[in-house]
């Protein structure tokens, strides 16, 4: 488990048991418990500051119906909330996490998403094919 942040100490807090912290060049971001419904800027004060988020998406019926809309043609393919447009995108970022937490210390990538920081960590990233 991660040290918890300074922002979060200040104001008293820890981290949760589940989720993810998201530390970027210009702040800090905590998503509590598993499934990114809770988003929030660190410390407290600065995602006041930021506000509430545009909505840019159509709320989602569900993935049900949202399955059946697609089956229809009643919606364009873009519809899906889980749409392949940025899954893969979401996916790196999830494995982006598995490999700090398995190298258990920060690591850098560069642009084609090589770890640059520590080469080795490359090894636990990529794999060769079996043949067959």
């Amino acid at each position: 488990m991660p040290e918890t942040p300074e922002e979060l100490k200040s104001e008293g807090r820890k981290l949760p048991r589940t989720g993810n912290l998201i530390i970027g060049t210009k702040g800090k971001m905590l998503v509590t418990g598993d499934y990114w419904n809770s988003p929030r800027i660190i410390p407290e004060s600065r995602q006041r500051e930021f506000g509430k988020p545009k909505q840019l998406l159509e709320r989602s019926p569900g993935h049900h119906d949202e399955f059946i809309i697609a089956c229809r043609g009643d919606k364009p393919r873009e519809y899906s909330q889980s749409n392949f447009s940025y899954s893969g995108f979401m996916t790196a970022n999830i494995q982006l996490g598995n490999l700090c937490a398995l190298a258990g210390k920060k690591i850098e990538l560069n642009e084609a998403g090589v770890v640059t920081s520590d080469p080795a960590i490359n090894e636990l990233a990529w794999r060769v094919p079996r043949k067959g």
